[in-house]
């Protein structure tokens, strides 16, 4: 049972992972705008969260880069676009499972025409009753091609989630998640 916990904690996490299954490039004809790193406390992964714009600078999804370690040569790096249809949706996008366990869930909205936007990151607290916790994050636009995200508690920019676990799931996301959740 143990294993099992262990295999569910450790493949449920690993946002990682879920890239490198279904590893892709930036769509033709969009580029990205950087918004943050993203790396836990279980592998060595960094993972760039980034914006996916056209040349007119709309909001197509986010796209997460995912180099294996920070030493890694940039050819190993892995792809995942998340189109804005899927973060819109009531389901949200799951950018990261293990075991049949959604790990970290992105859900929310970009209002192009104001600039600014709002997510909400659900993760999973507890894998073994797959119970969940959520905090948010704006987007906010500064210029034609620099967003930023913003911690929806502090209203602090956002360059790095540290993704905390412990021994069945995820204690928090430092740095978008209030201190108490920690």
């Amino acid at each position: 049972m143990k294993e099992l916990l262990l295999s569910i904690a450790f493949g449920a996490l690993s946002l990682g992972a879920a890239c490198v299954a279904s590893a892709a490039s930036l769509p033709a004809g969009l580029s990205s705008i950087p918004l943050a790193n993203i790396t836990n406390d279980r592998n060595p992964d960094v993972n760039q969260l980034s914006l996916m714009v056209t040349a007119q600078g709309i909001v197509r999804g986010l796209f997460v880069m995912t180099n294996p370690d920070p030493e890694a040569h940039p050819s190993e790096a892995k792809g995942k676009v998340y189109w804005l249809k899927e973060l819109e949706s009531p389901d949200g996008a799951v950018l990261s499972e293990g075991q049949g366990v959604k790990a970290i869930i992105l859900h929310g909205t970009v209002a192009a025409a104001e600039n600014a936007g709002s997510l909400t990151i659900r993760y999973v607290k507890n894998g073994i009753f797959k119970n969940y916790d959520a905090c948010k994050v704006y987007l906010q636009k500064l210029a034609p091609n620099r967003w930023r995200l913003v911690n929806a508690y502090d209203g602090h920019p956002v360059q790095q989630i540290v993704i905390k676990t412990w021994a069945f799931g995820i204690s928090t996301l430092q740095n978008v998640c209030p201190a108490e959740k920690t």
